[in-house]
């Protein structure tokens, strides 16, 4: 047989080809910088799963996946929104409202929940509709907003209070009443509001009209009112705070409250009804006199009662924290709850469908490499996440590390995070998850990380507080003082910042820390910058600029507790308040940013590149900037 003499370039050709072939990974080694793994594989949370197929490849991470505000702030977590929704009223199965903090008020259409532009950012706490499609949203500081079917935007209407109202209710276009704190009544005639004695001091919390010029109303300490205009008939029949009130026209009346407190009405007396729990009765509405529904919660127990016309069953929602604090629906398949950290939940006659995220806690702070592998810590909780471009994903703590809340993230890839703890515990993940490094010595409770290299990290806590790893171990180092150490950023390892109470400064030049004046005493909460020319230091009342050569005091921060900086060039710079406020530094003034979370606690900033600021905080907010088209 003829020998083939090209059989040796084939075999070189097939070694080079197997050279060039790269090896399956193990199971925890990071994807590619597509999120992509070999066959066999899936990045999950940014790392490489067996068993099963690579999804398609992702070039960039996806848009922000909640609502957004008019400046572009979008939710990323918990989605839709994260703002408390407190009350909601359901035109028909494909026109539903939500109101709550912030001046917060949602509409779904049947398929997506939107924001509706509100022009008040006070917090909303009652809603109602009349047959013509009159809206009408009532909250804080006597606001009172309508829309209409003709204008088809909220407006505000005259109040004659500036005290809180709870709720309202109404007959018709003309018949509507608002009920709030101590004792207030309002009345509108069909053109304009008015207050109306009704002879109690007591907060009024829930009213619900039977027909015309017949409104009932209760509140605290076990406040009860039937008003047949113009008379107030009080009702007596519980001490407890009443939180709702609901029924059906001509027929039964149902009133929840505090401890399970529950009654019916029925035409004559009102009758104590066994509830079965001894949490507090957030909210009733009732369907017809067989399917009538109650929201309860307690501290970690949020669930809710639905009435068959003869017995009352649990109905649990798919939620663990949130409380429940209003319902309103079009029938007993449609039913809608809404509560804290924005939850949304809808029964369809069965059980509670998930239509938000719940993801309750602190997060107290943020860190990523690029949109495609994201960290964040919840310092209430003990979680962290991380997200990979297109989900959030639970990294897990070993048990015996569960309590142990880590406070400060920072690392250099996917493969190399490091974690302070609220116990001075420091935490390392490198690809296969979580462990706790081991310590010389007691650690107080850590609050911030910057590293210059993979071997040289700081960290830095309360009680002055001054760690370094150096590649080997962790060790002490000397701050110069006994103040907490609230954040830490530099620009090279011989050129590292640290802020803390008091308006403390400190700098370390290379070889050691030095003390700098701040010239302020008030708490620096954080510090970053862009280069080393170019930091920033934020507080209580406070922005100071370091410009290479000296600290100088900058305006904005007045009356603002800031909690986070992120500095991406000395034209642009953000922070974050605890009073849910975002700031934007132009290079010349700080502004304020329409946020979406004015009641929101925002505790951290960070970012990748300019026109790409990440902001956290409470009710497991993560704000992200919609990316410039």
């Amino acid at each position: 047989m003829k020998e083939r003499d090209d059989l040796p370039w084939l075999v070189i050709l097939l070694a080079a080809l197997s050279c060039t072939v790269p090896q399956p990974p193990m199971d925890g080694k990071s994807c590619d910088s597509a999120q992509r793994c070999l066959d066999g594989y899936t990045c999950v949370a940014g790392l490489c799963v067996s068993g099963h197929p690579s999804p398609p490849p992702q070039s960039q991470a996806a848009p922000p996946r909640g609502l957004c505000s008019v400046d572009g702030w979008c939710f990323e977590q918990p989605v839709p929104q994260g703002q408390i929704l407190r009350a909601g009223i359901a035109a028909s199965r494909t026109e539903v409202y939500a109101a709550g903090n912030g001046g917060t008020v949602l509409r779904y259409d049947g398929q997506t929940w939107s924001r509706e532009d509100t022009p008040t950012r006070a917090t909303l706490r009652g809603m109602w509709m009349d047959d013509a499609g009159t809206r009408w949203v009532v909250g804080d500081e006597g606001t009172i907003l309508r829309r209409t079917e003709a204008s088809g935007a909220w407006a505000k209407v005259d109040s004659p209070t500036q005290l809180r109202l709870n709720a309202v209710s109404g007959s018709g276009p003309d018949d509507v009443v608002a009920v709030g704190e101590q004792g207030t009544v309002l009345s509108w005639n069909g053109a304009s509001w008015s207050s109306v004695d009704a002879g109690t001091q007591a907060s009024l919390k829930s009213v619900w009209s039977a027909g015309s010029d017949d409104h009932w109303m209760v509140g605290e300490g076990g406040t009860a009112l039937h008003w047949v205009e113009p008379t107030f008939e009080p009702h007596s029949f519980t001490t407890s705070d009443l939180n709702g009130i609901s029924g059906v026209p001509g027929s039964d009346l149902w009133v929840v409250g505090n401890s399970g407190a529950h009654f019916r009405w029925t035409g004559g007396t009102w009758q104590p009804v066994d509830s079965n729990t001894p949490h507090h009765l957030l909210a009733v509405w009732a369907a017809n006199n067989r399917s009538v529904f109650v929201s309860a919660g307690g501290v970690g127990f949020p669930t809710s009662l639905v009435w068959n016309g003869s017995s009352w069953q649990e109905k649990y929602p798919a939620s663990d924290l949130s409380l429940p604090l209003a319902l309103t629906g079009t029938a007993p398949d449609d039913v809608w709850l809404f509560g804290q950290h924005g939850v949304i939940r809808h029964f369809d006659g069965a059980v509670w469908e998930m239509r938000s995220e719940d993801v309750p806690g602190y997060i107290s702070d943020i860190w990523g490499t690029s949109p495609l592998n994201v960290w964040t810590v919840d310092s209430f909780f003990g979680v962290v996440r991380r997200f990979d471009g297109q989900q959030w994903t639970r990294v897990h703590l070993p048990p015996d590390l569960d309590e142990s809340h880590p406070t400060a993230v920072f690392g250099f890839s996917a493969e190399d995070v490091w974690f302070g703890t609220g116990t001075g515990q420091l935490l390392r993940f490198r690809g296969l998850g979580i462990e706790a490094v081991t310590m010389e010595f007691v650690v107080p409770p850590l609050r911030a990380l910057w590293g210059a290299a993979p071997d040289d990290i700081w960290a830095v806590g309360n009680s002055g507080t001054l760690l370094r790893y150096r590649g080997e171990r962790w060790r002490l180092q000397g701050s110069g003082t006994e103040r907490n150490l609230n954040g830490i950023w530099g620009s090279a390892s011989n050129d590292v910042w640290t802020a803390g109470d008091l308006g403390t400064l400190l700098h370390f030049d290379g070889s050691a820390w030095k003390a700098v004046p701040s010239g302020t005493s008030a708490h620096l909460l954080d510090i970053s910058g862009s280069a080393a020319n170019d930091v920033w230091a934020v507080g209580v009342g406070v922005f100071l600029h370091y410009d290479g050569t000296q600290w100088r005091s900058v305006p904005g921060a007045e009356g603002l507790q800031v909690n986070g900086v992120w500095a991406a060039s000395p034209q642009e710079a953000y922070a974050a308040t605890e009073d849910g406020k975002v700031l934007h530094w132009n290079g010349t003034v700080w502004t304020l940013k329409e946020s979406g979370t004015d009641s929101i606690s925002l505790s951290d900033v960070t970012g990748f590149g300019p026109g790409d600021p990440w902001v956290v905080g409470n009710q497991g907010t993560v704000l992200r900037r919609k990316p410039a088209r």
